[in-house]
């Protein structure tokens, strides 16, 4: 009985991993858009088969993040100097790293630069540097700047750490020490951002941050980038919406945000930002699975809107 549970379990698995990388991901090349069914359906068991990761709560900064290359393509890092290549430096907290609720396998030239190893690789879910084991948002971007034409590759440098707030990416505290071995590990292979990309405020929002502490300390993140050689335009998106819904836990209301929204809204006016997405307008069950973190058809939205952003013209 054990070995035809077995046949069966292979058998779905096979049949899933056609649905994504092969239906999937040729439908993804033409409409990205619709690769969302394809994720939605085949991700549940793929993650049965994802490797052990260790979360990050309870671990020395430095030891946090996915970095598993198991089964992973290693590609050049180099050849992204040109205008038609995009280097995509994403971090801030859950919704920036790997905690979507269905992965993505991108299908055009992504490659994603492990900031654990200093190697790049073919992009895919979970995505090398930041924690989680999920889906990102960022491999399904990149298929749409590519697709809408507005570059030929793109590499992702991620290391987004969940749950983090504002403060614990300041200055000698908990998560500074990622920063700045990220920018030290591009600085060594010599990439050079185009984007920065930063998703976070969601702690901040329940934590209850003032308006002006969340201006001050990101006005302090945007020097520390500085001052590791980085100019490319930074990018904060409006972001403040999590309150999971789990059986016997109260959802109640963020009492920080209308304040960190109102601070991500004014950070344009520091030199070199350039105001984000607002993902907080993609709420409900059709978005996301826990009212915090985006499924499939929600990752599609989010990244549709720093699409938007980044380039004016979402898809």
């Amino acid at each position: 009985m054990k070995w035809v549970i077995r046949v069966v379990v292979l058998g779905l698995f096979v049949v899933s991993a056609i649905y994504t990388f092969g239906i999937g991901a040729l439908v993804g090349k033409f409409a990205p858009q619709l690769a969302e069914e394809s994720m939605a359906r085949s991700a549940p068991l793929l993650m049965m088969f994802a490797p052990e990761y260790e979360p990050c709560q309870g671990l020395a900064a430095l030891d946090c993040g996915f970095r598993d290359t198991e089964g992973r393509e290693e590609v050049s890092c180099a050849g992204y100097a040109d205008e038609r290549s995009a280097v995509l430096m994403t971090f801030g907290q859950s919704n920036s790293a790997n905690a979507g609720q269905d992965k993505y396998i991108p299908v055009g030239a992504v490659a994603n630069f492990n900031i654990h190893d200093n190697k790049c690789y073919k992009a895919e879910d979970p995505l090398l540097g930041p924690d989680g084991q999920g889906g990102s948002v960022w491999g399904v971007l990149a298929d749409k700047l590519i697709v809408a034409g507005h570059y030929d590759n793109v590499l992702i440098v991620p290391f987004g750490i969940g749950g983090s707030s504002l403060e614990q990416w300041q200055q000698e505290s908990r998560f500074f020490p990622i920063l700045v071995k990220a920018v030290g590990a591009i600085t060594e292979v010599g990439i050079s951002p185009t984007h920065i990309l930063w998703h976070q405020g969601e702690t901040d929002a329940d934590i209850g941050t003032s308006e002006d502490e969340y201006f001050d300390m990101f006005s302090a993140l945007v020097e520390h980038v500085r001052a590791g050689g980085i100019a490319a335009p930074i990018y904060p998106a409006i972001a403040t919406h999590c309150q999971i819904s789990l059986p016997g836990r109260e959802v109640s209301v963020q009492p920080g945000t209308t304040s960190v929204r109102r601070a991500q809204e004014r950070l344009p006016v520091i030199s070199g930002v350039v105001l984000g997405p607002d993902t907080d307008v993609i709420q409900g069950s059709l978005y996301r699975h826990d009212n915090c973190h985006f499924n499939a058809k929600g990752m599609q939205a989010h990244a549709g809107a720093w699409l938007g952003a980044l380039t004016g013209s979402p898809r």
